[in-house]
């Protein structure tokens, strides 16, 4: 999301108002984590390797395509707090994408420019040590992009993700 003010999401469905499950089944990943980058030249090694070049598309169950690139870099380090591991799941990128449980489409409204964006939240558990791993892409130019990857540990990160139109779900 591009100029200054603040960002208000327009709301949308919930998963109790659409009555899905509200514990999601847990599976098992093919892909195997990485070791933590110290470095940004690591962080952009990890998801070279990942993605077998600069940038993939995958495309998801909806038959969406998500294009993965420095983008999801390029955000996580310009905020020092992002730097913070989040590069070990990148390899579960492919899977998310292509076998999410739950796929949540939402916009915000800047309030200063009255510019709309629209996101979508990739919804999985997978069995590791910490099995939360989400990806929320922000769509550009009519091609939805790897905007962020994050890991969420906390009963409230799932419930905020879980809001707005569900585009496909298991």
């Amino acid at each position: 999301m591009t100029g200054g003010g603040q960002w208000v999401e327009i709301l949308g469905s919930t998963p109790t108002m659409l009555g899905r499950a509200l514990i999601l089944p847990c599976d098992t990943p093919k892909a195997i984590e990485v070791a933590e980058a110290r470095s940004e030249q690591e962080l952009r090694q990890i998801l070279k390797n990942v993605l077998q070049g600069d940038s993939a598309s995958f495309m998801d169950p909806a038959g969406e395509f998500v294009v993965i690139n420095n983008i999801l870099i390029e955000h996580i380090i310009e905020s020092q707090q992002r730097f913070d591991g989040r590069e070990k799941a990148f390899p579960f990128i492919p899977e998310l994408i292509a076998d999410p449980f739950e796929i949540w489409e939402s916009s915000a409204e800047n309030q200063q420019t009255g510019e709309i964006s629209f996101r979508r939240r990739y919804v999985k558990y997978l069995s590791l040590e910490k099995p939360k791993y989400r990806l929320v892409t922000q769509q550009f130019e009519g091609v939805w992009t790897g905007f962020t990857f994050f890991r969420g540990t906390k009963p409230s990160t799932l419930k905020n993700l879980r809001k707005g139109e569900l585009m496909w779900g298991k």
